[in-house]
């Protein structure tokens, strides 16, 4: 199996590219790996015995040069690749396997990660009936989603929350109740500009406690982990802890 490896462009992350390097060639030994990486690691990937050729990448770190890059994949056609690993997380480094025609072509989302699994959620259209309290409001209805911020950004570069602040003693929610895919896909970018909460989709609160009891109780997500399961009741102890900036 030919192998081409889109390297990555840090001297550090090349050196500990060499792992995946190694695990290649113990699933097969008689693969052949071939690395694109800038010319300041040449001297790194010389000396890593599980690489065969490292091709020296004409692109500085941020040209994009579609041209270019159309024109480089297709100069590596002639090498019969079987698969592209690409190692950095960036859209246009993905493009030199796909104008090269490899068939396999494994790569990684980074940043964008978060986007896709958003929208993912969004076309799923589950079923999230649940009563929720915040203050002295109650309420039972089927959600999209129920998101609390003290911050105003979420994920990655969402202004979620955009009146959000750490030391008002207040939690915002942003509150989405279920309606059409579209609708919720035409809405999804405005989240990156704050302009969401303008929406009659989004409900904006600023509270000192809530609560929510799902009919089905499930995983809470907290900044990204997964911490316990609802249901599940918030108050704030506004000025409880002292922070020297």
């Amino acid at each position: 199996m030919n192998i081409l490896i889109i390297g990555p462009s840090w001297v550090g992350d090349s050196v500990m590219a060499q792992s995946l390097y190694i695990q290649l060639k113990k699933e097969d030994p008689n693969c052949n790996i071939d690395v694109v990486s800038p010319p300041w690691t040449a001297p790194i990937m010389e000396r890593m015995p599980q690489v065969a050729k490292n091709i020296s990448s004409p692109f500085l770190h941020g040209d994009i040069k579609l041209l270019s890059r159309n024109r480089f994949g297709k100069s590596l056609m002639k090498f019969n690749y079987d698969r592209s690993i690409i190692l950095t997380n960036s859209f246009k480094s993905a493009l030199v396997p796909y104008f090269a025609k490899i068939p396999v072509r494994t790569g990684w989302l980074g940043e964008f990660r978060y986007n896709v699994a958003a929208i993912i959620e969004v076309l799923k259209g589950s079923k999230r009936l649940a009563k929720f309290s915040y203050d002295e409001n109650t309420e039972k209805n089927d959600f999209v989603f129920i998101l609390a911020c003290n911050t105003i950004h979420t994920g990655k570069g969402m202004k979620a929350a955009p009146n959000a602040k750490l030391d008002d003693g207040l939690i915002d929610l942003v509150i989405v109740k279920k309606t059409s895919r579209l609708k919720l896909l035409l809405l999804f970018p405005k989240i990156f500009s704050g302009k969401h909460i303008s929406s009659p989709l989004v409900q904006y609160q600023q509270v000192n406690s809530f609560s929510i009891f799902p009919e089905s109780d499930s995983g809470l997500n907290i900044d990204g982990e997964l911490i316990g399961n609802t249901p599940l009741s918030v108050t704030v102890k506004a000025g409880l802890i002292k922070v020297l900036v």
